[in-house]
């Protein structure tokens, strides 16, 4: 059977029988008794001795006993039982076909879990799979006494949740990998007739080939302020962040997570539109700004600005900036003070980013930034211990973020 390994957005497929390597729309022909191999017009020399591939510069280690692929420094891990493909630290999916459409109606779903290819029963399981930032994988074993010794080895193991169905004349169907994170954490709960375990991890994920799936048995849809749609569906066993969802009502979905529920009496995903914010700038003319400032600057009369507190040597006035996404800030400023010694500062998590003083009050500048989610940000104006000049203030008209 032919194997497959997803590398980024590209799909290998390597056919032994034919000696044929499949790359996206390419064919690569293997020829040992030549050890050459011919990509479009590149030229690949195969060295069976060393089993090793040199395209261009880069190397390409088989190493058929152990199934990894060694690209370049990234090691890729090939487990075809589990349907995974594991690169450095972050776990990839690797799902075959659809083959759910096909299968027969009168089923029942199975879940399989494993720490490090360790099966083990659990009563429920929670997961959320992000297209960007950390995924996270917890699960509840009960009768957790006779899994404890064999869980204290397996610390930074690979958990996987795998769904699949039994079929009414008792077969089983593939199983597909739902849900992957390291193994990190685990809680024991005792009482007086039960004994559970709570295990759970987190790891980046690789997001696999796009793909459009339709969502089967929406039973809740919401949409936020910003238009971002959260619906709640039958879990979807090809389904992945990064692919796009399409909704009963033909809403289409950048789905940016998707959060598993899996319990005795329910099972489902809630899946979670990507939010792509929009440029906007914070002016003063009303009190909008406060949703994103705090501090003690002051809104001048006409709305047009903000102004420094009036403060004494030594002090500094402060307005902490709070933004929901990563962005580019552009802030337009004007400073008024002791040139050298007094300062309008920007500050991102204690770092000074940006620092300007002098007389430079006839015309309004800019200065930009950028920053993260949860950066500290502090726009402030810093005296020294002694001495005054000009207005002796910064000014700020609007701060325009640009995501």
């Amino acid at each position: 059977m032919p194997q497959l390994i997803l590398i980024d957005q590209s799909v290998v497929n390597v056919d032994p029988a034919r000696s044929l390597v499949t790359l996206d729309q390419s064919v690569v022909r293997l020829n040992p008794a030549e050890t050459l191999v011919t990509l479009d017009q590149s030229v690949v020399n195969v060295e069976p001795a060393r089993s090793l591939v040199t395209l261009d510069q880069s190397i390409v280690r088989l190493n058929p006993a152990e199934t990894l692929v060694t690209l370049d420094q990234a090691v890729v891990n090939v487990e075809p039982a589990r349907s995974l493909v594991t690169l450095d630290q972050s776990v990839i999916y690797r799902p075959i076909t659809d083959w759910e459409a096909l299968a027969p109606s009168e089923r029942r779903a199975v879940y399989v879990f494993d720490v490090g290819g360790l099966e083990i029963p659990i009563g429920s399981a929670q997961a959320t799979m992000r297209k960007d930032g950390q995924s996270f994988l917890q699960a509840v074993i009960p009768n957790a006494g006779e899994w404890v010794d064999g869980l204290a080895a397996l610390s930074n193991e690979t958990m996987t949740l795998r769904k699949g169905y039994r079929y009414a004349d008792d077969t089983l169907s593939p199983l597909e990998a739902i849900a992957a994170a390291k193994f990190e954490t685990s809680r024991s709960d005792e009482g007086a007739g039960s004994h559970s375990m709570t295990v759970s991890g987190y790891s980046a994920y690789l997001q696999t080939a796009i793909s459009d799936r339709v969502l089967s048995g929406v039973s809740y849809r919401s949409i936020d302020g910003n238009g971002r749609r959260r619906v709640r569906a039958e879990i979807d066993l090809f389904l992945q962040p990064g692919h796009t969802a399409i909704d009963s009502d033909a809403t289409e979905l950048s789905v940016a997570t998707i959060q598993y529920f899996i319990g005795p009496a329910s099972e489902f995903m809630e899946v979670l539109d990507e939010f792509v914010p929009a440029t906007f700038v914070i002016t003063f003319d009303t009190l909008e700004y406060q949703d994103y400032l705090t501090g003690d600057w002051v809104v001048d009369a006409s709305g047009d600005f903000i102004a420094s507190a009036n403060i004494a040597d030594g002090q500094e006035s402060v307005m902490t900036l709070a933004l929901p996404f990563p962005a580019t800030v552009i802030v337009t400023y004007k400073v008024s003070s002791e040139d050298g010694y007094d300062f309008f500062v920007i500050e991102v998590n204690g770092t000074e980013v940006f620092s300007d003083s002098g007389d430079k009050s006839a015309t309004w500048l800019t200065t930009s930034f950028m920053t993260q989610v949860a950066d500290n940000i502090r726009l402030l104006y810093r005296k020294d211990g002694s001495y005054s000049n000009y207005d002796d203030a910064a000014y700020i008209q609007q701060i325009s973020v640009v995501p």
